[in-house]
């Protein structure tokens, strides 16, 4: 006999052989059996489908911006008169922009000189006085181009030419309303103009309307006929509004008129303080500050904005506005306080 020990080891054809013979039918039926039971089935996994992988939107190109050119302001004077300088240099010191102020009567010469200053403008230019205003005039095609402190710009058809004008005359409702409150008791004025003034004409007798007042606005070609008109006046007529035509008033026919206006106890409304010693009321004139803040108002705003005022006249919102203290004695008028800040001593 094998060792048991031994016979653990042996192959199981062996290890059968051993058993008595009496088992080894049953020991093969169960084999039989067990090998036919159905086996568990085995559900294979569901096979998993990966979706694509999702692709990056493209990114979006990065914007490339043009480069920024730096916009500058070029100011061209008539003169060097003191009444341009001073305005050219308010614009200067309120526009925040780089400013070139250049006048007619000092040629510049080299990177200064005005040809080569129009050619590297970058943005608008600003004619002061009738004389810049010609001079630029064949260049508003190209720029953009405010003319200011000129009155008689019809004649040059600026407007037409596709110009920015701002208006030299104070605005007619802020005239007509001193008036009204320093003389009440007149109702009716004369305001002769040119043919070409008709716009600012219909303005003034608009305001006046407001106010109650008629404002009669006849056309005079030439000093003879205004001095012919302020003879013929209706007496009815208290109030001669002049404005600084110089078309029409020359210093020698204004000292007429206004001698007989003052003579017939007509109050004149003047266009500077200077005309006060011979008789004048008030003075209505242009306001240098509300000047200056139009012509910026008009050049700072984008240029698509900007260009839609060519061809059109701006008025300033108030003008400069006196009252002589020798006639108001003299007529007998009152002054109410908030207007007596305006009463000027001209001696």
């Amino acid at each position: 006999m094998t060792k048991p020990d031994q016979a653990f080891f042996l192959p199981l054809t062996s290890r059968l052989s051993l058993l008595p013979f009496t088992l080894l039918p049953a020991l093969l039926l169960l084999a039989a059996l067990g090998g036919c039971q159905p086996q568990p089935s085995i559900t294979p996994p569901a096979a998993t489908i990966a979706a694509p992988p999702a692709k990056k939107p493209a990114a979006a190109p990065v914007p490339v911006k043009a480069p920024t050119v730096e916009e500058n302001l070029l100011v061209v004077l008539s003169d060097s008169s003191e009444i341009y300088s001073h305005l050219a240099e308010k614009l200067r010191l309120r526009s925040g922009l780089k400013t070139t102020i250049l006048s007619l009567d000092t040629p510049q010469t080299g990177e200064l000189s005005l040809a080569n200053q129009l050619k590297s403008a970058q943005g608008p230019i600003i004619a002061v006085g009738i004389e810049a205003a010609k001079f630029l005039a064949p260049h508003a095609r190209k720029h953009d181009v405010i003319f200011a402190l000129v009155f008689n710009h019809r004649e040059l058809d600026l407007l037409e030419r596709g110009m920015i004008g701002v208006s030299m005359l104070p605005p007619p409702g802020q005239v007509l309303r001193l008036f009204k409150a320093i003389s009440p008791q007149v109702t009716t004025l004369a305001l002769p103009v040119k043919p070409d003034l008709a716009d600012y004409a219909a303005l003034a007798r608009a305001e006046a309307g407001k106010l109650g007042l008629t404002l009669d606005t006849p056309e005079v070609g030439n000093d003879k006929e205004l001095l012919l008109l302020t003879r013929k006046l209706d007496p009815a007529t208290r109030g001669l509004w002049l404005l600084p035509d110089n078309r029409i008033i020359s210093k020698e026919n204004l000292q007429q008129i206004m001698a007989v206006s003052v003579k017939s106890g007509r109050q004149l409304v003047v266009f500077s303080p200077t005309l006060f010693p011979l008789g004048g009321l008030l003075s209505a004139e242009f306001e240098t500050e509300a000047t200056v803040a139009t012509i910026l108002e008009v050049a700072l705003t984008p240029d698509d904005e900007r260009r839609k005022n060519r061809g059109r006249l701006l008025q300033p919102r108030t003008g400069r506005l006196a009252i002589n203290p020798g006639m108001v004695e003299t007529l007998g008028l009152t002054v109410p306080p908030q207007h007596r800040p305006l009463l000027q001593d001209y001696r």
